[in-house]
């Protein structure tokens, strides 16, 4: 949240790499919660899955930038994008609220991770 909060309170350009940051973030954490398992790692899968489809071209528009540029391009910030991440912020803070409230114990968790661990080797 640092830093979309550095970017939605400046109409400075920032760096075109921290919006990627930030929107998969919120998408992997989208996924997690609805899917109930791993996000996947390739950005244009959770993009496809997970955003709003009238934001789809402006992600798209925003990937041909940076394939065409240097690591340091800047952009102005974009109100549509920025909209729907404070919008998601609001829904994954109410999210894990309830999962707070609902984790009674890790002794289920880490018996897993311990066992997943165990058989690592065998795989």
């Amino acid at each position: 949240e640092n830093d979309f909060s550095k970017m939605r309170n400046s109409n400075e350009q920032f760096k075109l790499k921290r919006y990627f940051y930030v929107i998969r973030a919120l998408l992997a954490a989208k996924w997690a919660f609805e899917e109930k398992n791993v996000p996947p790692v390739l950005f244009e899968t959770l993009v496809e899955t997970k955003l709003k489809d009238n934001l789809k071209p402006i992600i798209k528009e925003l990937l041909e930038i940076k394939k065409n540029s240097t690591e340091s391009n800047y952009i102005s910030p974009i109100k549509e994008l920025n909209d729907f991440i404070e919008e998601e912020l609001v829904k994954l803070k109410k999210e894990m609220i309830n999962l707070d409230n609902s984790i009674k114990s890790f002794d289920d968790l880490n018996t897993l991770f311990i066992k997943g661990v165990k058989n690592y080797d065998k795989l």
